[in-house]
């Protein structure tokens, strides 16, 4: 019983259809699309980044306007509460490659980090700096992927979790791995 609520709760194509809903002009629907999103804890990530990327609409489309902006809203309160587990699904994402997502899954961690859910242990923080900057000079990344780590990595830098270099520099291969080490292994 339990494994069938689990698979119902995480199910792929349930939680497409409350990302589609949570887009409805009606407020109940919203509402049980959020609850959805939310019970499907991290099995959610992916059709969250997928709203969380959409592009915003046309100049004078005030109507589709509201709605964007509702239901970034929404994505934006649903990421949130994903908390520590959020993050570090986020991080495991970020290496896994797929560079066509990667845009919103630094949006979606961006969120996560305003919110306060980065976990305080320096290696974690570590982790996430050391995987944005790679992104980030990584020649061979499409330049939306090389320049989406840019706000993020200032955020960590501002708060003393990443180089302080990274907020006014722009990141290039040769500089995205000595300031990790330094602040990794400081001098005595």
């Amino acid at each position: 019983l339990r494994a069938a609520s689990e698979s119902r709760r995480t199910d792929p194509a349930r939680l497409a259809r409350a990302a589609a809903d949570l887009q409805s002009d009606s407020r109940g629907m919203r509402q049980r699309a959020a609850e959805t999103l939310l019970r499907g804890g991290t099995a959610a990530l992916p059709v969250l980044i997928d709203l969380i990327s959409q592009a915003a609409p046309p100049a004078g489309a005030l109507e589709q306007a509201a709605s964007f902006v509702r239901t970034r809203r929404l994505t934006h309160q649903l990421v949130s509460q994903l908390g520590e587990a959020g993050v570090e699904a986020l991080i495991v994402w970020l290496g896994a490659g797929d560079q066509t997502q990667l845009p919103g899954v630094i949006a979606a961690l961006q969120v996560l980090v305003n919110s306060g859910s980065l976990p305080a242990d320096e290696p974690f923080t570590l982790d996430l700096a050391s995987a944005l900057l790679s992104l980030a000079a990584s020649a061979e990344s499409p330049a939306p992927v090389r320049q989406a780590p840019g706000s993020l990595l200032a955020n960590l830098a501002g708060a003393g979790l990443a180089p302080a270099e990274l907020v006014h520099e722009p990141v290039r291969p040769a500089f995205a791995r000595p300031p990790l080490t330094a602040k990794a292994h400081p001098l005595p």
